[in-house]
């Protein structure tokens, strides 16, 4: 059995340091330097919910985590490959679906959708797919989602949308 890798961060680095918070969070939770626009920081959640982001530098200093900000979008390479996330929820095109929807409903496999560590929703939430010729139609109301992802979108199939009625939504006791 191989050992799962666990993240830790580099000698110095000091806890107490850390403001903990909400996942909106626009400023660094160990230096307070503002997240770059466009930026992935480093999330981690602890016990509570509570999260704390890091920039870039402190992922780099504390972490040992390097960005790849050296990336060129129009390398034909980067896209040799795209994410394959099923047909489209609405047309069933095989191909294009890139955007995801997160329904308020429970899916049929549990565990396979998603979910919220704030307010310790499981991962069962339902979801769908569209492809980008009806994801401004699905935005705009003129078209309706038919199916829904039966777990995970690339594996795991469709169903009617009808079929899914158990609610599944955020505590509004907690705070998003």
């Amino acid at each position: 059995m191989s050992e799962v890798p666990t993240l830790r961060p580099l000698p110095g680095f000091d806890w107490m340091l850390v403001s903990w918070g909400g996942p909106r969070a626009e400023a660094c939770s160990y230096c307070e330097a503002p997240l770059a626009d466009g930026g992935v920081p480093l999330i981690l959640w602890n016990e509570d919910g509570w999260c704390a982001r890091f920039c870039d530098d402190c992922q780099r200093k504390w972490w040992g985590l390097e960005s790849c900000d050296d990336l060129d979008p129009e390398d034909e390479e980067l896209h040799d490959d795209p994410p394959t996330l099923g047909p489209c929820c609405i047309c069933e095109a095989e191909t294009g679906a890139r955007t995801i929807v997160m329904l308020p409903v429970k899916g049929v496999i549990p565990g396979h959708g998603w979910g919220c560590v704030l307010c310790k929703l499981p991962m069962d939430g339902a979801s769908a797919v569209v492809c980008d010729e009806c994801a401004g139609d699905l935005e705009s109301g003129t078209k309706q989602l038919r199916f829904a992802c039966r777990g995970y979108p690339a594996t795991d199939g469709r169903v009617p949308i009808e079929t899914l009625t158990v609610p599944h939504e955020h505590d509004p006791g907690v705070e998003h």
